[in-house]
Order: C-alpha cells, then sequence, then structure tokens
C-alpha cells in the first residue's frame, strides 16, 4: 500500500488564508464606517450644544438690554462686525455694555461698564468653531435677529456644519 504523509496541502492553505483575508476585510471596513459614524454624530451633537450655549447667552444678553448702543460694520464685507448692547441692569451704580463680536473663528463677549473694553478679563469666549456670523437689526432698535453656522471638521474628509437662526427682543 501506498501511504501518503499526514499534512495540509498548499491549495489547502491558500483556501484557509483567502477566507481568513476575506473575513478580516469585512470586519475592518465594518468598523472603519461605524468609527466615521459615530465621530460623525459626535460632532454634530458637539455643535448642537455649543449652539443652544450660543443663543442661550445672546438671549440672556437680550433679556437685561435696554438699547442697542452701536452696531459696526466690517469694511470688507459689509457685514457686521460687533455689536454693543446697553443694559437695563447696573454694576455698582455703573451701566453695563455688551460687545459680541466674531475674532477669526471665534464668538466673544465682552462685559464692560464703560464702552471702551479695554479690559480683557471680561472677555468670554462662548465659541471657537464659528463659520458665519450675521447680526439683523430691527430699525426701531428694539429687536436683533442672529443667523450664526457653526463649522467643524470631524477627523476625516467631511466637515460638519450647524446653523443657529434666533432673534432676541430687547425690553
Amino acid at each position: 500500500m501506498n501511504r501518503t504523509k499526514p499534512g495540509i496541502t498548499i491549495l489547502e492553505l491558500i483556501l484557509t488564508l483567502s477566507i481568513i483575508i476575506t473575513v478580516l476585510g469585512i470586519a475592518g471596513f465594518m468598523f472603519t464606517t461605524g468609527n466615521k459614524e459615530f465621530n460623525d454624530s459626535d460632532v454634530r451633537s458637539t455643535l448642537q450644544i455649543e449652539g443652544e450655549k450660543i443663543q442661550e447667552k445672546i438671549s440672556d444678553i437680550g433679556l437685561q438690554a435696554s438699547n442697542i448702543e452701536t452696531v459696526f460694520p466690517d469694511k470688507q464685507s459689509g457685514e457686521i462686525d460687533y455689536i454693543i448692547i446697553k443694559s437695563c441692569v447696573e454694576d455698582d451704580g455703573f451701566t453695563r455694555y455688551f460687545k459680541i463680536q466674531k475674532r477669526g473663528k471665534k464668538l466673544i463677549v465682552d462685559k464692560d461698564i464703560s464702552m471702551s473694553f479695554s479690559n480683557s478679563s471680561n472677555n468670554e469666549i462662548i465659541s471657537e468653531n464659528i463659520d458665519k456670523f450675521s447680526i439683523t437689526k430691527n430699525p426701531n432698535n428694539k429687536s436683533i435677529s442672529f443667523d450664526i453656522n457653526l463649522k467643524k471638521s470631524t477627523g476625516f474628509i467631511d466637515t460638519i456644519n450647524h446653523e443657529i437662526n434666533f432673534t432676541i427682543y430687547l425690553t
């Protein structure tokens, strides 16, 4: 009788390796896609929470505001660069002023009693993901509409945008 030695043939080895590589490829693709979707969802929820904080902060300023003092348009774009709002609440007998301004990708709120806004310790950065910041002032100085677009990269190729549109009415 002719006996063969027990072992694996090269064909069985190639077939097993090709099945393993196919399964690992599918699992890797599913993991990458799931990770991307999770990352996108995380960025969306972060921008949504940030948008709510922006709207809450500006609405709080509007609730204590009595007048829109000044609106300064940007010379290049024509859009409003910043706005100064006079508060009806006083700090130690002084009128409080708020300056809402976009600087680069940051949205900054300054609080001051002199309208000079020279004290940088009163600056509060409420967002670092501002893509578009537009203010529309009502002619009677009693309402301001804000159109804000937040933009953040997901770490992959995509960037996520979140729009915030709201109006505050002054007392």
